[in-house]
């Protein structure tokens, strides 16, 4: 499913790096090449009016320096037989600069380093991170934790009911990207739908519809239905279908319980595309879900997304030929 895996490095400088360790492993289990990439860009110099070629230079420096140290990290993986590449670019804003890389190489995946560290650095991370999650063409992996894949589980969030307008696709394509990490981790993992507690309406007393608990037999008949098509996606999927969960309530209160029961490393979730913004949208669930689970999660688009981020920077910047 893979041929390339690109990890944008946020820190080129940090050799204790556990997420380039992760990535680097996926790779090597997957076959992929890996592609390291740092976005590299000083406001100081892009607005200090320097003269062109004394500005030029200056990038230059930073550009060379910040890819020696990509070839740094990436020296003990190929010595490990992975085909490692590095490049580095100046551009701004980084998720922009990210994402122009991602429609350079055209990666099977995007990993970034999530993990949170200190309240102001999760503050600062989580506008990138959205914003990736939100722009990247392709499936989009948050390194948040440190549990180590191979020793833990996979789930799968979808939603066969289809809500906010989610395509019929999408989980068909979240749980390939599963079966295919079940197969690259010897992993195993848990399909879960987390609906809302089933309602009915009636008519109120000034004639609006009123929201109220559903009867038993029409809760328990859709269940069926649902179950019954989770068990046709996971046997398409190849994955077995005595692992299907269907839950109530809160989705980020739910799969937080989840992941801490079955010791989690992955969360496979998709992002629902806004066509008229070109953009994914995940809303205000999700958002908790992303802040709150302690795992990893690949966030999987629908196959018609396009990013709205232009092949070429539409700012101005001195621009240093491309490492």
């Amino acid at each position: 499913m893979w041929k390339k895996i690109l990890f944008a490095i946020r820190d080129p400088f940090d050799t204790d790096n556990e997420p380039l360790a992760k990535v680097a492993d996926l790779a090597a289990a997957a076959g992929a090449e890996l592609d390291l990439f740092h976005v590299a860009f000083s406001p100081v110099i892009a607005d200090a009016n320097l003269p062109q070629r004394a500005a030029a230079a200056t990038i230059r420096d930073q550009v060379r320096t910040a890819r020696a140290a990509l070839e740094a990290l990436a020296s003990p993986y190929r010595s490990r037989g992975t085909v490692v590449h590095t490049s580095v670019r100046w551009d701004r804003p980084a998720y922009e600069g990210i994402i122009r890389q991602v429609l350079r190489s055209k990666p099977d995946l995007l990993a970034i380093d999530a993990q949170q560290r200190g309240a102001l650095g999760r503050l600062l991370v989580r506008h990138t991170d959205f914003r990736l999650i939100e722009l990247s063409p392709v499936p989009t992996l948050l390194m948040k934790s440190a549990r180590n894949l191979r020793e833990s589980s996979i789930v799968a969030a979808v939603d066969p009911e289809h809500s906010h307008d989610k395509p019929a696709q999408l989980d068909s394509d979240i749980l390939a990207q599963a079966a295919f990490f079940e197969k690259i981790l010897d992993a195993s993992t848990t399909v879960v739908h987390v609906r809302r507690p089933a309602t009915d309406y009636v008519v109120g007393f000034d004639g609006q519809p009123v929201r109220v608990p559903a009867d038993d037999k029409s809760s328990e008949l859709n269940r069926q239905r649902v179950k019954t098509k989770l068990r046709e996606l996971a046997d398409a999927a190849g994955l077995p279908a005595a692992h299907i969960q269907i839950e109530s309530g809160a989705a980020d209160q739910v799969l937080s319980e989840i992941v801490n029961r079955l010791r989690v490393g992955l969360v496979i979730m998709g992002a629902v595309s806004r066509s008229a913004l070109k953009r994914a949208f995940l809303g205000h669930t999700a958002e908790r879900v992303l802040d709150q689970i302690d795992a990893d999660i690949l966030v999987v688009k629908p196959r018609q997304f396009k990013t709205s981020v232009p092949a070429t920077s539409r700012h101005l910047v001195r621009a240093a030929a491309p490492l």
